[in-house]
């Protein structure tokens, strides 16, 4: 998770490194490693919702993980399948156009 663990990965060959829990992290953290990497592409995950995925998508990550908070058990068990879609839509509605 420092900086110099995220370079010698990248210099080591990864294509993207994954930076977990997010939830520990603040999004300034992510800029505050982007400042000198900023050619690394980084993905956050653990802990992205709603409220806050434009905050680290702001920070210059390439992509976020939703995982946990996406999943619902009970809706899984009653196959509501409409209720993870309508999930999906509020995220692809919250999250700005970063291009």
């Amino acid at each position: 998770m420092t900086p110099s663990e995220i370079y010698k990965a990248y210099e080591k060959g990864a294509n993207a490194l994954k930076i977990f829990p997010a939830s520990n992290l603040d999004p300034s953290y992510i800029k505050n490693i982007k400042a000198p990497l900023p050619n690394i592409p980084l993905i956050v995950t653990g802990g992205i919702n709603l409220e806050n995925i434009n905050e680290y998508l702001d920070a210059g990550v390439m992509a976020t993980g939703i995982g946990g908070l996406l999943l619902n058990e009970d809706w899984l068990n009653k196959n509501e399948w409409d209720k993870f879609e309508a999930l999906v839509k509020q995220y692809k509605l919250t999250v700005k156009d970063n291009e």
